[in-house]
């Protein structure tokens, strides 16, 4: 999995679930530990909008699968 931005130690990653797309906003020590800093949800209808997830079942969910991608990817 590629970030599609990255600054400093920080790292915009884009994951698409569940016929949504979210980006993850997230660090990497160099032992391969990743932290979650911000969930967005986003989509388009003529302008890109973005929303930040709260906690709960939804961030939850795409924490997880964010994690399993990256996982998958190493």
């Amino acid at each position: 999995m590629q970030a599609y931005w990255t600054r400093d130690d920080v790292s915009w990653y884009r994951l698409h679930l569940a016929d949504k797309n979210y980006s993850v906003k997230a660090t990497e020590d160099p032992f391969g530990d990743v932290n979650i800093l911000e969930i967005k949800s986003e989509w388009s209808g003529g302008k890109s909008v973005s929303q930040t997830l709260g906690p709960g079942e939804l961030y939850d969910r795409v924490a997880q699968a964010f994690l399993a991608a990256k996982k998958g990817a190493a």
